[in-house]
C-alpha cells in the first residue's frame, strides 16, 4: 500500500508540473490564474503564479521523497480532563 505522504507529495508535484507546462491555459482560462493577474498586474502576476507552481512542485517532490516530514501528533489514550470528585 502506498504511503499517504508519498501519494500527497506526488499528486502535488504532478499538478504543479502540469500547471507549469500548461501555463498559458492556467493564466488565461482558470479562475485562479485570472485572479493572480488581477491582484498582481500583467507583469508581476505571471511571475508570482509561476513561483507558486514551482514551490508546489518542489515541496511535493521533497514530501514524496521523504525529505520533508509532515507533522504528526501522538495520541496518548484518553485526552479528557480527569474527573473532579
Amino acid at each position: 500500500m502506498v504511503n499517504e505522504q508519498i501519494l500527497m507529495g506526488s499528486g502535488l508535484a504532478v499538478l504543479s508540473c502540469w500547471g507549469l507546462l500548461n501555463f498559458g491555459w492556467v493564466r488565461e482560462q482558470s479562475r485562479h490564474g485570472q485572479r493572480f493577474i488581477a491582484w498582481f498586474g500583467e507583469e508581476t502576476g505571471p511571475r508570482v503564479l509561476r513561483l507558486l507552481m514551482l514551490c508546489g512542485f518542489l515541496f511535493g517532490t521533497l514530501l514524496a521523497a521523504n525529505i520533508i516530514q509532515p507533522l504528526r501528533w501522538e495520541s496518548h489514550g484518553d485526552t479528557r480532563a480527569p474527573a473532579v470528585d
